[in-house]
């Protein structure tokens, strides 16, 4: 799963801190953004800072003595836009975490709707530098992984199944009747296609489990039915199992060259994974063969900029591009 960079910032007098802080998130894979390393010689500094802000996974404001002391700093720029950043974001997830480098106060910053940063929960680092640290990982973590969930969960949906017997259209109407339906069939046969179809049915009403246990008593059943590989895959995904999703779709695409939609799905996957290149390959190989993967991907996510603030994943411009409407 790729982050977007953690923004830190923080004033000049603080640096070997932030020095030590910043390999700290590195040693645990977690990128971080700053300014004097991630701003490229003749770029606009400011706007790169306003972009890296609103785009980073999380915003870490150091506050020190330092900060305090301090007449002018652009520091408190960054506060600003991190703060108009923040009235825009869902109040029950965490984006914006105060740090103390050592005993200061923290500015009474208006948030809005009554807030102030004080409201906050803030982080000692000085009190108890690895105890801190490691609440601070822990929210990183679990904020990326449920942002990711959300996002991944919400990429794959019925539409993307293969049916046999019913169309999507149907089995989306009445998935309770369908169920019924195949359970009754499966009483007198033991047929792929019934359990193929029944899974969709239990993945349309969210019985993810339930949907595995078809689509793989299907392949049991007919091992060369891609379609039931496909299925399993886009049920992987809503279980959060991304490696099972990929073996599966690669799988239907062995043993079926016209499910094209296989690979759209695998580079949808690849994408939450941060792996570019097949991501980029697959989606390329959906849309050759007629897939319109910018719809697909609407179908999700009303723009890129929807989907990067959703996952908190920042694609490449390339892929971003692909995955664009042109405009009118």
């Amino acid at each position: 799963m790729k982050v977007n960079g953690v923004f830190i910032s923080y004033v000049s007098e603080n640096t070997e801190i932030i020095d030590r802080l910043c390999q700290e998130f590195k040693s645990h894979s977690i990128r971080v953004w700053r300014d004097r390393d991630d701003i490229d010689p003749g770029s606009r500094w400011k706007q790169a800072i306003r972009r890296a802000i609103r785009q980073g996974a999380f915003f870490i404001a150091c506050f020190s003595k330092e900060y305090t002391a301090r007449d002018e700093t652009y520091m408190n720029e960054e506060l600003t836009i991190a703060i108009e950043e923040l009235r825009q974001r869902p109040t029950d997830r965490v984006w914006f975490i105060p740090v103390k480098l050592n005993i200061c106060n923290i500015p009474d910053r208006d948030l809005g709707g009554g807030e102030t940063l004080h409201d906050l929960q803030y982080v000692n680092l000085y009190e108890d530098w690895s105890a801190s640290i490691q609440r601070i990982f822990g929210v990183i973590r679990n904020t990326a992984r449920d942002e990711f969930s959300r996002g991944f969960k919400r990429i794959i949906n019925e539409k993307s199944l293969q049916g046999i017997a019913l169309s999507p259209e149907e089995i989306q109407r009445n998935f309770e009747q369908a169920i019924n339906h195949y359970s009754r069939a499966l009483v007198k046969t033991d047929d792929a296609d019934v359990y193929l179809n029944r899974g969709v049915a239990y993945f349309g009403v969210n019985r993810i489990d339930e949907a595995i246990e078809d689509f793989t008593k299907a392949i049991q059943l007919v091992p060369e039915l891609g379609a039931a590989y496909h299925n399993r895959g886009l049920a992987y995904c809503k279980k959060m199992s991304p490696d099972q999703a990929i073996e599966d779709f690669t799988k239907a695409i062995q043993l079926d060259t016209r499910l094209v939609s296989a690979y759209n799905s695998r580079g949808i996957v690849w994408l939450f994974l941060g792996n570019w290149d097949n991501a980029k390959a697959d989606l390329s190989a959906a849309r050759s063969m007629g897939v319109d993967i910018i719809a697909n991907f609407c179908n999700s996510y009303k723009s890129v900029a929807d989907f990067e603030r959703t996952t908190g994943i920042q694609l490449p411009e390339d892929i971003a591009a692909m995955l664009t409407p042109p405009e009118a």
